[in-house]
């Protein structure tokens, strides 16, 4: 289980990606994705962008 500090801020995040990003995620995908974001930018700053970048043309 995340700590409730990550899946709060992912929570707010995924509620202000714009519209055409979101139409095709869920919300509780969305935050799922952000939290495991949010962790890895915590421990490890340039896997966290590479996974971000992955994860972002995945996504569409």
């Amino acid at each position: 289980m995340l700590p409730v500090i990550f899946r709060r801020n992912a929570k707010n995040i995924a509620k202000s990606v714009p519209k055409q990003f979101s139409d095709s995620l869920s919300e509780i995908e969305l935050t799922k994705w952000l939290s495991a974001y949010l962790v890895m930018a915590k421990t490890n700053e340039s896997r966290a962008k590479v996974f971000a970048q992955e994860s972002y043309y995945t996504l569409l």
